[in-house]
């Protein structure tokens, strides 16, 4: 017998602070990463191969720290769908009730 999923508001707030939580530790590892690169000072030396090899470097780095930033940004952004979806299902699951004691509100 296959075990019934529930779904209850409170689980798609609890992912959502997760993935909101994981947006915010990825952030924070990319800017200790971004310092601790930016730290390291000219690794590739002052001669032409140097003087390319940092052009390529620079373009890939640039490249992925948008990407990454990027990404932080779309998980944030579905952190707070989650959040709407749970505050919406919350509101749905309460009109119901709203609407019964309005009928019997209206029936005296």
């Amino acid at each position: 017998m296959a075990e019934e999923i529930v779904y209850q508001p409170p689980h798609t707030h609890r992912a959502a602070d997760g993935v909101g939580s994981s947006a915010g530790d990825l952030r924070a590892r990319l800017e200790a990463f971004e310092r601790e690169i930016t730290g390291d000072g000219d690794a590739f030396g002052a001669d032409d191969l140097g003087a390319v090899i940092a052009t390529i470097y620079g373009a890939v780095h640039q490249l992925a720290f948008e990407s990454y930033g990027d990404n932080t940004g779309e998980l944030d952004a579905y952190a707070g769908n989650l959040q709407a979806m749970g505050t919406t299902q919350e509101h749905a699951d309460d009109l119901p009730l709203i609407e019964i004691n309005r009928v019997r509100e209206m029936l005296g």
